[in-house]
């Protein structure tokens, strides 16, 4: 699982958000899957948007700030190299 995701955004501005072990749970307990089986655009983009939230102490829906969204991936992040 990378512990970044980069986001960008539908007017093309970029930014990378750190996955921390709270964004992980969450996403187990809201899939009911392992976050290491994450297979869907859709459940990266939750992943994204959980831990986005968190770290800006945003109250965006997860729809509102998909309308928002062009694309998540994976990065990874140069501490790991």
């Amino acid at each position: 699982m990378a512990t970044k995701l980069r986001i960008v955004d539908v007017d093309d501005s970029t930014r990378d958000i750190r996955i921390i072990a709270a964004d992980l749970i969450a996403f187990e307990l809201e899939h009911e899957i392992s976050a290491s089986k994450i297979e869907s655009f859709s459940q990266m983009c939750w992943l994204a948007w959980k831990a986005e939230t968190r770290a800006t102490k945003s109250n965006v829906t997860f729809d509102e700030w998909l309308e928002t969204v062009d694309s998540v991936t994976d990065t990874e992040d140069p501490k790991d190299s």
